[in-house]
């Protein structure tokens, strides 16, 4: 993947049967501070057609808070949030992920979308 750039690290790239591309930041306690919305901006202008951040559990009100502010951004109120108590057995959702819309508004994204779907297909099905 040597053409494809992404400004923040992908912890999950979930590829779907009909092609979406869903990426997945996992952020653990150190990194609650930054939020990760950054990550999930970056996931939306880099052409994935879906974006959900993950969080560990903490407090509720920290969850509240940052579902407030995933909806409140323009640039990743399509992302999806979740937390995941630490038992690991199962998964919250505070909102589900929407389509990507910026998408709809620059091609330079679904020119960015194009070429990672190119080299995603490639490597699937060069192996």
């Amino acid at each position: 993947m040597n053409s494809v750039v992404f400004r923040n690290p992908i912890d999950i790239l979930v590829i779907t049967s009909n092609k979406y591309l869903i990426a997945h930041r996992f952020l653990t306690q150190a990194g609650l501070c930054t939020g990760g919305l950054s990550a999930l901006e970056g996931y939306l202008m880099d052409g994935m057609d879906y974006a959900v951040l993950i969080h560990k559990y903490t407090h509720y009100e920290v969850h509240v808070d940052t579902f407030n502010k995933i909806v409140s951004r323009p640039y990743v109120r399509d992302a999806g949030f979740a937390v995941v108590p630490s038992e690991f057995d199962y998964i919250m959702f505070f909102k589900w992920p929407r389509y990507n819309s910026v998408m709809m508004r620059s091609q330079s994204v679904v020119g960015k979308r194009s070429l990672i779907g190119n080299v995603v297909n490639f490597m699937l099905n060069t192996r």
